[in-house]
């Protein structure tokens, strides 16, 4: 018993070291760079933006330690497959990461990305994702390494908990609802004032997004939704190298 919670304590420990370190890079370039003004915006500007990273980037690890000790003692009591194998990771690269590329690049761009890059720009100055392929490659990282962590290991995980693990495709609604609606919070970040075709279109490209790979979670384990969420998220490194950013 006791040599059993020590090993899930350590999978819990690692897994929330890694997605740590994946998201550390990339939080810590865009704060200090293209999210510096929002963040003055939002905190004023007599606090400068390396107090308020370290601020949150600690709330943020902390909140990642959690989610990972929670998908690592509690996944399989709510039958879900927990990390799955790395096998099962590369056969979905293999099988369905050319096809979840192209439709996030024809579908993503059109309902959320092109937003972003185009239309927001125009209302503030703050620029949500990178354009240098550099940083590009670390979004994809920091994406499917600790969002995946957080949203499906973490809090999948606790909603799938109160169906007692019978109902995991509500979990999955459920977690792509919510996630749905945090996903206003980067409108308010880049200042947009409106409540138009834009946001709804956002929020809608959001929840299938969380569908797919939240559905991947409950099936193949965290190891395949993460390398979804990376297939999916390539579409990033994929805009400058074709020009369109």
């Amino acid at each position: 018993m006791i040599s059993q919670v020590a090993s899930r304590f350590r999978t819990g420990l690692w897994l929330g070291i890694l997605a740590s370190a994946a998201c550390f890079p990339y939080a810590f370039h865009q704060s200090m760079g293209s999210w510096s003004d929002a963040i003055s915006r939002d905190w004023g500007d007599k606090i400068d933006s390396g107090t308020v990273f370290l601020f949150q980037f600690s709330l943020t690890v902390a909140v990642i330690l959690i989610c990972a000790m929670i998908g690592a003692f509690l996944a399989e009591r709510y039958k879900l497959p927990g990390l799955g194998s790395p096998l099962e990771a590369y056969l979905t690269a293999y099988r369905y990461g050319a096809p979840a590329l192209l439709a996030a690049l024809l579908i993503g761009w059109r309902l959320n990305d092109r937003f972003f890059y185009q239309v927001a720009p125009a209302y503030s100055d703050v620029s949500l994702y990178p354009h240098e392929i550099l940083w590009c490659v670390a979004l994809v990282f920091h994406n499917a390494i600790m969002r995946e962590v957080v949203l499906c290991f973490g809090m999948l995980t606790l909603v799938a908990g109160l169906f007692r693990g019978k109902r995991p495709m509500i979990a999955v609604v459920i977690t792509a609802v919510f996630t749905a609606v945090l996903s206003i919070r980067q409108l308010v970040f880049v200042g947009y004032p409106m409540l138009d075709h834009f946001v709804w279109f956002s929020i809608i490209w959001s929840f299938l997004l969380n569908m797919v790979v939240g559905t991947v979670y409950i099936k193949k384990g965290l190891w395949a939704a993460m390398s979804m969420r990376a297939c999916l998220d390539a579409r990033f490194v994929i805009y400058p190298l074709l020009g369109m950013i």
